[in-house]
């Protein structure tokens, strides 16, 4: 299924794991089978395949767009850190 397929429907407030294979490997056959959804990128031109970082990019923004939008939440983002979330992140990551 395409990343950008309307119909998967990223809910802002479900657990949400993304697995990510290497560009030779893929997935293990285990992990694509404990899935409950598998999408790609869709790719055109010449290209056959995103390095890591930029296919981690890109599905990070589609979901981020994605949630941004879902439950009617239009510029609303339902999953912001509270201003006390983000402090306590800065004390432990910029020490």
């Amino acid at each position: 299924m395409s990343l950008y397929d309307p119909q998967i429907g990223f809910s802002a407030s479900a657990p949400l794991a993304l697995w990510f294979g290497n560009e030779n490997r893929g997935l293990s056959r285990e992990a694509i089978d404990a899935m409950d959804l598998l999408v790609s990128i869709p790719m055109q031109g010449l290209v056959e395949s995103l390095n890591l970082s930029v296919s981690v990019g890109v599905v990070l923004a589609e979901l981020l767009r994605q949630r941004r939008y879902a439950d009617g939440q239009d510029e609303t983002l339902a999953f912001q850190l509270s201003p006390k979330e983000q402090a306590k992140l800065v004390r432990v990551f910029a020490h």
